[in-house]
């Protein structure tokens, strides 16, 4: 699809994209973008186009709200999916990539729902301005096969927005609404007591007129309020009365940034380090035989962290060997696999645990014998005023045994 040309160009090859391809289902969230979209795939195959918008705990209510109303306006049908993406591997704990899992999620239940309904495509409303940005999420979306059709018309923000105005749709002027997941800063792990919280204090800010800001919450229960810059002279005037209304949403401690609201000012903390998300992945072996908890050891070893056998007490004191692995968020599905594919268990437990690792450097040193110095790797780990230093085992072997090319002569 071409790029160049007037607004008015780039809209007509997106409508002309969804003449030619009317079996394409519309990611239809509350913003703007999403909505310029359905738009012109309703004007480009009019009565035929099919919407969904997901409902998740990261999506504030009135966004749902937002994607009916727009639905309803344009003629679309809508179906609103529940989805609990807090239950994905890699959201909860926040990584900086969080996007990137979350929609992954987003994308797998959109494909499952247009291969049910019989639609070709998957189509969200990424639009050319974002393709400049690091979005892990356009990440997955070239991963999972989903199109931006405004992106590849060349429709930009600014031009996306002159279409909604000119089309009187109900969110033109409606400020960008990212996920409640931004609230937090990356590494922090996502609480739902406290997406709660936040979705009701943004909604108080909102009726207070500072409809675009933002409750950032760090622990343990701070609340640092974003608002416009050129709001922030009045606030001073609400200042008592939103103070009283945080602290009765939940938060006991509440702040002004007094930035202002800035976007991205989260991925600030990125420099800082957070904790490392891992998943704990077990399974009962009451019947297994030796030789298959041995071949479950190995194939698990593959892919995941570390695994390993528990020996303890089933039912009516039988016993029981559990089968233990750790695994890195993005070898979740992997290792989930190799436990029902390579194991005789019918059931799986897993969890997100954090596992927090001292950094660690290699330097060369010397391991000194008696009075003998040998060259060896040092490898240095440190957390805080905790050091710790080994030589490397590779190093030292090869000084007792020789290489191991010199032991086959």
């Amino acid at each position: 699809m071409e790029k160049e040309g007037t607004p008015l160009d780039k809209a007509e090859r997106v409508r002309s994209f969804f003449r030619e391809n009317p079996s394409t289902l519309v990611l239809l969230s509350g913003g703007v973008d999403s909505a310029v979209l359905a738009l012109l795939a309703s004007e480009g195959a009019p009565g035929r186009v099919r919407a969904l918008t997901f409902s998740t705990p990261l999506v504030k209510e009135d966004e749902v709200k937002m994607a009916r109303e727009a639905a309803e306006r344009l003629g679309l049908d809508l179906q609103v999916m529940d989805v609990d993406v807090l239950l994905a591997p890699g959201v909860l704990s926040n990584p900086p990539d969080r996007c990137y899992f979350c929609r992954k999620a987003l994308h797998r239940a959109a494909k499952r729902y247009a291969e049910e309904a019989g639609l070709s495509l998957v189509a969200d409303g990424l639009q050319a301005d974002d393709l400049g940005d690091n979005r892990p999420g356009v990440r997955a979306a070239a991963e999972d096969g989903v199109i931006h059709p405004l992106a590849e018309a060349g429709l930009t923000k600014l031009e996306v927005r002159k279409l909604a105005r000119k089309a009187g749709l109900p969110n033109s002027e409606r400020p960008a609404a990212p996920c409640l997941a931004t609230r937090f800063p990356p590494g922090v792990p996502i609480s739902r007591p406290l997406l709660g919280k936040i979705e009701r204090g943004e909604t108080f800010l909102a009726e207070e007129g500072f409809v675009n800001s933002r409750v950032r919450v760090f622990p343990p229960g701070l609340a640092s309020l974003e608002i416009e810059r050129s709001d922030l002279p009045r606030f001073f005037d609400r200042r008592e009365r939103i103070v009283e209304a945080l602290k009765g949403i939940g938060f006991p401690v509440v702040s002004l940034d007094l930035e202002g609201l800035e976007r991205g000012k989260m991925e600030r903390f990125q420099e800082v380090g957070g904790m490392e998300e891992v998943w704990l992945v077990e399974a009962s072996l009451d019947d297994a035989t030796g030789e298959e908890m041995g071949r479950a050891l190995e194939v698990l070893q593959e892919v995941s962290l570390e695994a390993h056998i528990l020996q303890g007490l089933g039912k009516k004191g039988r016993p029981l060997f559990i089968l233990r692995a750790l695994a890195l968020a993005e070898n979740l599905d992997e290792v989930l696999d190799r436990f029902f594919r390579d194991t005789p268990t019918i059931g799986v437990r897993y969890w997100p645990v954090e596992r927090e690792k001292m950094t660690r450097e290699i330097k060369e040193g010397d391991l000194v014998v008696d009075d003998l110095r040998l060259p060896v790797r040092i490898k240095i780990s440190r957390l805080g005023d905790i050091l710790k230093g080994k030589a490397e085992a590779d190093d030292v072997a090869e000084h007792l045994y020789g290489r191991p090319e010199e032991k086959d002569h």
